[in-house]
């Protein structure tokens, strides 16, 4: 049987486009790694990322996850599956989770940058100022403290984890149940707005 033209080229075009797809669950997989898990997936949706430019060169990158109640029944569910909870266990830790939540707007922030003392996040010297906008008004935390955890386990839970981002952890002394929100890092070059919605989280 011959093909004409019109069918070769359809075929070829078919190919592409089967080549492109494949290209880009490759690429979701390098940036995302494990994320057909639902854990990931739900971290893919409640983190935003940023970052701030000295001529063509990028100075810092800025990724913030926001532990809203559907990302932390999410933690609470790959937790009990990495570490064998119990039942009893898992409802601690569940409700454990909803008391932390009704504290403040928690968010766990990863830096990078090639100079590493402007990934760190630190009161003290004043270099960046990390800020929550809600409703209007700018709030300052009330905890910000480096989360040392192992790589590996950074890896598990927040699947976008490399061995060179610093990770914090930082809380706001007030929920945001409802409405658009950012988390503005302003600095040297800033700033810098991530922006969530609780309404329409991605």
């Amino acid at each position: 049987m011959k093909w004409s033209t019109a069918q070769c080229w359809g075929g070829i075009v078919l190919i592409l486009v089967l080549f492109s797809a494949c290209t880009w669950r490759q690429a979701e997989q390098t940036l995302w790694p494990d994320v057909s898990h639902s854990h990931a997936a739900t971290t893919a949706e409640w983190t935003r990322m940023g970052q701030i430019y000295s001529g063509l060169q990028t100075r810092i990158r800025i990724r913030a996850t926001y532990k809203s109640e559907p990302w932390r029944d999410s933690f609470v569910r790959r937790w009990e599956a990495e570490y064998g909870l119990s039942p009893q266990e898992s409802a601690a830790m569940q409700d454990a989770q909803s008391q932390e939540y009704r504290q403040g707007a928690t968010f766990v922030v990863a830096l990078s940058s090639s100079d590493s003392k402007l990934a760190q996040l630190d009161w003290s010297d004043g270099l960046w100022r990390l800020q929550l906008v809600h409703s209007g008004n700018r709030i300052d935390p009330v905890d910000l403290r480096p989360l040392e955890w192992p790589h590996p386990k950074l890896e598990t839970f927040f699947p976008y984890a490399k061995p060179w981002l610093q990770f914090y952890e930082v809380r706001f002394p007030v929920v945001v149940e409802d409405g658009p929100f950012q988390l503005l890092l302003g600095g040297p070059g800033g700033p810098i707005r991530l922006q969530w919605d609780t309404a329409s989280p991605s």
